[in-house]
């Protein structure tokens, strides 16, 4: 492009907004769309401090000003937590992404996470 008026990076690669697109037109882009989509979670208490929680994700989503432009991402998720203490809690899991989209660049991911919750009062 060659007057972009803003660079941003999705999934790592560089975007450029071209300067003959208005905010108008972005926005429509953005925001015109149709959504479906559904998530269902199961958890289980392991022990009296430990639970572990499972987690299912997927959504399509078609542009209406061009119906070609589809998105279908799912996602899966495990997650086993437990207290440290009346206010203090750890978790560990791991998620399964897919993206893929007739808009930007797909996209598969694997990730684990750790965490810690704190409550203050």
């Amino acid at each position: 492009m060659d007057n972009p008026i803003m660079k941003i990076r999705l999934n790592g690669e560089p975007f450029e907004l071209d300067a003959q697109r208005t905010i108008s037109q972005l926005l429509t882009d953005l925001l015109d769309n149709t959504q479906l989509g559904t998530n269902v979670v199961w958890s289980h208490q392991l022990t009296p401090i430990a639970r572990f929680s499972a987690a299912a994700d997927w959504s399509r989503t078609t542009a209406n000003s061009e119906p070609n432009q589809v998105t279908r991402q799912y996602s899966l998720r495990a997650v086993v937590s437990t207290a440290l203490s009346t206010l203090t809690n750890v978790y560990a899991g791991v998620r399964y992404q897919d993206s893929n989209t007739d808009v930007f660049d797909s996209y598969r991911e694997l990730a684990a996470f750790v965490g810690l919750t704190h409550t203050f009062h």
